[in-house]
């Protein structure tokens, strides 16, 4: 997690619990690390670091999902 946003601002995180924070910040990793992959133009590296953001995605609607 980036240390110059952690618990700083008044973005949304900052009312988050630890561990969905912690979730978001895989997620926007796994994002930038994506579009990197993505721009080198080779598709099956691009989907395989597609799958690490929507794997992310899915787990944390999963387990905060409104009922």
């Amino acid at each position: 997690m980036g240390k110059q946003c952690a618990n700083t601002g008044m973005g949304p995180g900052l009312f988050m619990p630890p561990d969905i924070r912690q979730m978001g910040w895989r997620m926007h990793k796994a994002s930038s690390e994506f579009a990197r992959i993505a721009k080198e133009g080779n598709t099956k590296k691009a989907v395989a670091a597609l799958q690490k953001v929507t794997t992310t995605c899915v787990a944390c609607h999963y387990k905060y999902r409104l009922q």
